[in-house]
């Protein structure tokens, strides 16, 4: 259960992150001060909507080559993507160009899909046939309120503190490494459910 609380929260931090930034954020720093802030703002809120239609693509692809070698494999190379992705996501963030911003969400989907793509198979096989559904399912909810919720409180904190997006990025990277962790503990269930 631990396992997907921790995966869920990275699987879900960079979305609720940059929907916050892209409302509040990105519309007055990445467009023209002379540009109506209606259309700043929904031409903020385009970048975020490549990243939503881009997943269910990451999605097939990654789901797919974790049925063919392994999901918890391909679920640890996301993790372990996920400790380093985060530094140059905010390094370009911070460049402020809106168009470098825009790319580095489109290509840096794949590493969120590393994760996303087998996260919900191989989650839920770590449970038995018994409490397959409600213990994954609790895994995600608690994940929503133990982690989604405080990340852009802490995240927000450790900007203000540090006033630097790299002790963001160092957040992000340490609860991928503590998902890698919790990978590492659950067996790969590829082929071997259990039908109870």
């Amino acid at each position: 259960m631990v396992a997907s609380a921790v995966g869920t929260t990275i699987e879900w931090y960079d979305f609720f992150l940059y929907g916050v930034a892209a409302a509040l954020v990105f519309p007055t720093r990445f467009f023209a001060e002379t540009m109506d802030p209606f259309i700043a703002e929904m031409l903020s809120f385009v970048t975020f909507f490549a990243g939503f239609a881009a997943r269910p693509l990451g999605a097939v692809i990654f789901g797919h080559l974790g049925d063919r070698i392994g999901r918890k494999r391909i679920t640890a190379i996301g993790c372990v993507a996920m400790m380093v992705f985060p530094f140059i996501y905010f390094a370009v963030v911070d460049t402020g160009s809106i168009g470098l911003a825009f790319l580095v969400i489109l290509f840096g989907l794949p590493v969120r899909d590393l994760q996303y793509g087998p996260q919900a198979a191989f989650i839920s096989e770590s449970f038995p046939g018994s409490s397959r559904y409600s213990g994954a399912s609790l895994g995600y909810q608690l994940a929503s309120i133990t982690a989604g919720g405080p990340a852009l409180l802490i995240a927000l904190w450790l900007y203000e503190v540090t006033g630097t997006s790299m002790a963001v990025a160092g957040y992000v990277a340490v609860c991928a490494f503590i998902s890698l962790v919790c990978v590492y503990l659950l067996k790969d269930t590829i082929g071997q459910l259990d039908h109870q």
